[in-house]
């Protein structure tokens, strides 16, 4: 598994460019997504729950945590968890609430207790995570930008030395701005493709395989692309897998606050029923 990681962490490393001109018109920097699992008690806690959904967004003094799952709430042996972890951890919770999208937590640290912590891993190799975190699945899943090919090369060492890592996407970005970078864009979901890959997916859109009812199979897409059945299906799977790898942490994240927040209108629309029966039957009165 260490050598796995190793090469996985040189294949990135040579994939960035050089930084040997003195100038360069545009900020070069170099985005990465990967999911993470170490031994935390954060981390232990979503393999335990691995339909819980935690965001979570780090500041200097103190952090948001927000909980989301397929429930109306999150359910109570987690929170609990949650709660004991973070009182290990050297934290304290400052606020706390419920609402329809699930438990909101603001937290503070005692430095002295939180020894090891990702987010000073990356503070340390001078790398900028892109918030929020996601917990979900038994994973961590984050998206970093450095501004240095040595910066990154160091972190992913010092990470495969106390986790598993495993990259979801990478790309060096050397022209336009570094706000395009902090926001999800087609490139982030498309960026990581082959032409290939791309190809298959785009002719598959193209010609109904994903319509419904579907206009097209396999077979046909790759006869009109004139390649083998079996190559263009491993193309077009290869696509789907990163294109879902890439969205995956945000739409978990996004559909649990959708559920929540349709829920609540469903019960503020019952409320809303009772009381106006009620005002009916005080005017037949």
């Amino acid at each position: 598994m260490g050598r796995r990681r190793n090469l996985q962490t040189a294949h990135l490393v040579t994939m960035l460019k050089s930084e040997n001109a003195p100038f360069q018109r545009w900020l070069t920097h170099y985005e990465v997504g990967f999911k993470l699992r170490h031994g935390c008690p954060f981390n232990n806690l979503s393999r335990e729950h691995p339909s819980v959904v935690l965001a979570w967004w780090v500041n200097y003094d103190q952090d948001v945590l927000e909980v989301s799952s397929g429930e109306t709430h999150a359910p109570q042996p987690y929170v609990e968890d949650l709660l004991t972890s973070i009182e290990y951890m050297g934290g304290s919770v400052v606020r706390k609430s419920f609402t329809d999208s699930g438990l909101q937590l603001v937290i503070t640290w005692d430095g002295a207790k939180y020894e090891y912590s990702t987010s000073r891993v990356f503070t340390k190799h001078r790398c900028l995570v892109l918030q929020p975190t996601i917990h979900t699945q038994g994973w961590e899943w984050y998206r970093l930008v450095a501004f240095s090919r040595r910066d990154l090369a160091s972190l992913f060492k010092e990470l495969d030395s106390t986790s598993r890592v495993e990259i979801i996407s990478k790309k060096v970005v050397d022209e336009g701005t570094v706000r395009d970078t902090l926001m999800i864009t087609t490139s982030d979901l498309l960026g990581n493709l082959t032409a290939n890959q791309a190809d298959a997916l785009l002719v598959a859109l193209d010609n109904g395989y994903y319509s419904v009812p579907k206009k097209a199979t396999t077979e046909s897409v790759a006869a009109r692309m004139g390649v083998p059945r079996t190559t263009y299906e491993e193309h077009l799977r290869k696509a789907e897998s990163k294109v879902m790898q890439s969205v995956a942490p945000y739409a978990r994240f996004a559909v649990e606050r959708r559920r929540k927040a349709q829920r609540g209108a469903v019960r503020s629309s019952e409320s809303s029923s009772v009381v106006s029966s009620e005002s009916d039957a005080d005017v037949d009165v």
